[in-house]
């Protein structure tokens, strides 16, 4: 079986309406399809080594192929392997989330909402101290005088006294608080089941920004539709956006509302490129311990 189809097929079912069907989470099938994507992707076919190479990995016959056919190929199987490996993360989450607790935990900090999102009541008040100790840390960061003078401004006459040259030293204690207080609340909560809830929560708004345009999509073809046979012609680009400027405006109204509608797609992106940066790094690691034992093995041979 030809390296590519191999590497897929480890990953995932292709189902009879074409969508694809993840199958059970392993490490190495994750790494091993990932590492056929990225093989792909450097490809040199201006040499032969490369076209012999991508004939074993794909089982093509490329002996009546042009150079735009061959990458076309590679290009089509590139992306068709990320978007299964996307699938194969997706249907995975839990076990792909099991790697490792440093990375879920910085996940899960990162693509916390800072609004209310269409979730539960101890979701959105975890979300809420986490989205507020990053605003009160961004400020820090950023503007650590602004934060200390408007922290004093608070204080009485002689705590305004006494703190007055001590800046740094109060920036990072309400630092370390601030990061405590996220920690504890992302604890409590338990970092997986609060990133899985965020990415449940934004896949639930692409669903339903989907749903709630989707008619207006379908009117702006049927509009452009009409007016082209009635023409003759296409239309060009600004007649077009004339021709359906009040829905284009209606779908961004409509966007407004769901603001994390996207927000699916980057969480998911980072989860599976995190997870197999992880594991290059784990692998590197095994590699760079078993060639350290096998050079102690040799020098104590020779002795």
């Amino acid at each position: 079986m030809a390296i590519v189809k191999e590497a897929f097929y480890k990953i995932v079912d292709i189902e009879r309406d074409g969508s694809l069907k993840p199958k059970g989470y392993e490490t190495q099938r994750l790494m091993g399809a990932y590492k056929v994507a990225e093989e792909l992707s450097r490809l040199d076919f201006s040499k032969k080594e490369g076209i012999e190479r991508y004939v074993a990995m794909t089982g093509d016959n490329v002996s009546t192929y042009t150079s735009h056919d061959l990458e076309l190929g590679r290009k089509s199987k590139e992306t068709g392997m990320l978007r299964a490996i996307s699938r194969y993360v997706d249907g995975n989450l839990e076990g792909v989330l099991s790697e490792s607790d440093e990375l879920t935990t910085n996940l899960a900090k990162k693509h916390c909402p800072d609004k209310e999102v269409d979730a539960s009541k101890p979701y959105n008040n975890t979300r809420k101290i986490i989205s507020d100790k990053h605003k009160e840390l961004e400020i820090m960061n950023t503007n650590p005088m602004a934060y200390f003078n408007a922290s004093l401004a608070q204080a009485n006459d002689l705590d305004r006294y006494f703190m007055a040259g001590h800046a740094e030293e109060f920036i990072q204690i309400r630092q370390k608080h601030a990061q405590r207080s996220v920690d504890l609340a992302l604890g409590a909560y338990g970092a997986k089941k609060f990133l899985i809830d965020t990415y449940q929560a934004f896949a639930k708004q692409a669903k339903s920004l989907t749903e709630k345009i989707k008619p207006i999509k379908d009117a702006i073809r049927a509009k452009i539709e009409a007016k082209e046979n009635s023409i003759g012609r296409p239309l060009y680009i600004l007649e077009e956006q004339k021709l359906v400027a009040d829905e284009t405006k209606k779908i961004e109204e409509i966007n407004k509302g769901f603001p994390y509608a996207s927000s699916r797609d980057r969480l998911l992106h980072d989860i599976t490129f995190e997870t197999i940066s992880f594991n290059e790094k784990k692998e590197a690691m095994k590699k760079a311990q078993k060639e350290a034992e096998e050079e102690r093995a040799r020098l104590q041979a020779a002795t």
